[in-house]
């Protein structure tokens, strides 16, 4: 399996439902409550038109791709 394979399989959760989720679990109530309870409250975290944000992230990505690159360079330099 390639390092790109692998990066593809980690664990991935969204945030926004894992919010419905646990405010559900605590409330005993059902998603579609949850649902009205969190959404207004999760729009307000949401970062639009934030270009240092957005350029952090896209930084981080490219590192990110950069470091599994170097990483398969460095197994075919070994031979493996």
């Amino acid at each position: 399996m390639s390092d790109f394979n692998e990066h593809y399989e980690e664990d991935f959760k969204f945030p926004l439902w894992e919010l419905i989720k646990k405010r559900a679990e605590e409330k005993d109530i059902s998603y579609a409550a949850a649902i009205e309870e969190v959404v207004p409250e999760y729009i307000k975290t949401i970062r639009y038109r934030d270009e240092t944000f957005e350029n952090e992230v896209i930084q981080q990505r490219q590192n990110e791709l950069a470091e599994i690159i170097k990483r398969k360079t460095a197994k075919k330099s070994l031979g493996e």
